[in-house]
């Protein structure tokens, strides 16, 4: 029997996936645009190109490096409208916010599966 997950660990898990995806996304932008970046040098590697063989061996290479790409390239796209929700400036206090009830539901909980024989928790904020 699995046990339901307290309010608390929601937001928790919430506030971590937004953080997890501004982290992939921004690593994987930066990996699929290095690569990206080296395109021109690809360009020159095939026209030194001594023989087929040689181009053979870079044109297996290009196409590993382009699988690469696309597969952070594909990352990027996954995290990507979460890592610009969590970055948006306009979304700023509302995720202050969230981190405040977070702190203050945290103590609830905290009051609740306590023995209560203190009285730390206002009963009429909740």
């Amino acid at each position: 029997m699995s046990e339901e997950k307290k309010p608390s660990e929601v937001i928790q898990e919430f506030l971590n996936c937004l953080e997890f995806c501004k982290r992939e996304y921004k690593a994987n932008k930066e990996k699929y645009e290095a690569i990206d970046n080296q395109t021109y040098d690809w360009c020159h590697k095939f026209e030194n190109a001594k023989n087929k063989q040689e181009r053979n061996r870079l044109a297996t290479a290009f196409h590993n490096l382009r699988v690469q790409r696309r597969s952070h390239k594909d990352k990027a796209k996954l995290y990507g409208k979460l890592a610009c929700f969590a970055q948006d400036k306009s979304n700023e206090l509302f995720l202050k916010r969230l981190r405040k009830i977070l702190t203050e539901q945290v103590k609830t909980e905290e009051w609740l599966e306590s023995d209560r024989a203190g009285d730390g928790v206002d009963e009429n904020a909740v």
